[in-house]
């Protein structure tokens, strides 16, 4: 069998093609409304009639703010989400939400039944047929509405739901407030001078506030690397390296933070070379090397493999029958610690 890799917006582009030729509205669609009160996901009892049967089903939905009793900007905030319920589990299947960054029109939502799930947004031309219950048309020639047509439902399946979410909506919202989410949301931490600045900006501009930062951190600003900012404050044990402390800065290098040790086990495995036990055969000798610390005073700098370790206020000393020897400066290996 012959498969083809399909680029993402290649395939939603086909999925479109062929949802396009679907009757709008379709004759056998039925109509919903979400609930105006945000209580408990509200079934969508028709539709699981014939579970098991292969049946697609189509249904037609009005947007968040035509639907709402709340007309206007008070539907701001409020967001309608249609469902699927499988084994107890609800599955996202599309969502209606007015916002100052979009329209409230039916979206489809990424999951499971994305690809065999299809909507259609438009006008309606004329009245529909009369509900047998109410004595009235579904719905009125010249309603917004989206068609839906959706999957199947199979046998253990329990059917579709519409639920409404209300928030407060961001004209209700404080700009301070507002202001503190956005850069929440897009930095690595804000401090209160900038919560501060982008506050009066938009109490000034309104929404653009924000789309000008954004447009400011994009065109403006040289770009920087957070983790470099943040292997350079690093300083990890680093027992796999040859090199102390490769993810940060080095033991007397700038922002390097203190240690309760200067040497690892790891240093002492790579002092003794080809007699290590730890797999160096062949390996040269990594050699600690002291040094007289130019200050004078006695003091002395013990370096691993080039890098310097830590400083001693005096010579680092053995013990021999009994009695503490001090070890002289220049190269020491095979090393040996308690």
């Amino acid at each position: 069998m012959l498969r083809v890799r399909m680029k993402w917006p290649l395939l939603l582009l086909l999925l479109e093609l062929v949802h396009a030729n679907e009757p709008w509205p379709h004759p056998d669609a039925l109509k919903f409304t979400c609930p105006d009160r945000d209580f408990s996901p509200q079934k969508l009892t028709p539709l699981s009639s014939d579970r098991g049967k292969g049946v697609p089903k189509y249904v037609l939905l009005p947007t968040i703010s035509t639907s709402s009793s709340e007309a206007g900007s008070s539907a701001e905030g409020k967001l309608c989400t249609l469902t699927r319920l499988n084994n107890k589990f609800y599955i996202p299947i599309g969502k209606s939400y007015l916002s100052h960054w979009n329209d409230d029109a039916w979206q489809l939502s990424p999951g499971r039944y994305l690809s065999r799930t299809s909507v259609q947004c438009d006008t309606t031309s004329s009245d529909g047929p009369t509900n047998a219950i109410t004595g009235e048309p579904d719905y009125l020639s010249g309603e917004e509405l989206c068609q839906f047509k959706l999957h199947p439902l199979g046998p253990a399946d329990d059917g579709y739901y519409l639920q409404t979410h209300k928030g407060r909506g961001i004209a209700s919202t404080p700009p301070r407030t507002q202001a503190a989410r956005f850069l929440e949301r897009t930095t690595w931490g804000a401090t209160w001078e900038e919560i501060s600045h982008l506050t009066e900006e938009y109490e000034r501009d309104g929404i653009m506030a924000m789309a000008e930062w954004a447009h400011h951190q994009t065109t403006a600003l040289e770009p920087t690397s957070h983790r470099a900012y943040f292997r350079r404050r690093l300083n990890p044990r680093a027992v796999e390296s040859y090199l102390y402390g490769i993810p940060g800065p080095k033991a007397c290098e700038e922002d390097a933070r203190f240690r309760r040790f200067a040497f690892t086990f790891k240093d002492v495995q790579l002092s003794r070379g080809q007699d290590s036990p730890a797999g160096n055969d062949g390996h040269p000798y990594t050699v600690m090397k002291i040094e007289s610390y130019a200050g004078g005073g006695g003091g002395k700098v013990i370096k691993f493999g080039g890098e310097v370790r830590t400083v001693t206020d005096g010579p680092l000393q053995y013990e021999e029958d009994g009695n503490l020897i001090d070890l002289a400066d220049g190269d020491v290996s095979h090393l040996k610690f308690f």
